[in-house]
């Protein structure tokens, strides 16, 4: 396994054993980007947010990352 996809492991590992998903939601305040409430605030919501956050983070550290939905 090389370095991207262990960092990618640990990654996908840390939202899984640390986040919450729920279908329920609830609007961050006008002035916060969705995915920073999501990852330092709420730490729970459905699937677009687990998987934005995983794009966002993987990129943080330089891993090439694109999210496709449809």
């Amino acid at each position: 396994m090389d370095e991207d996809s262990r960092s990618a492991r640990l990654i996908q590992d840390h939202l899984r054993f640390n986040y919450g998903y729920t279908l329920e939601q609830e609007s961050q305040p006008a002035d916060v980007d969705p995915i920073e409430y999501f990852l330092f605030t709420r730490k729970k919501g459905h699937c677009e947010y687990f998987a934005s956050a995983m794009v966002q983070l993987c990129k943080s550290v330089g891993i090439n990352a694109r999210m496709v939905t449809g």
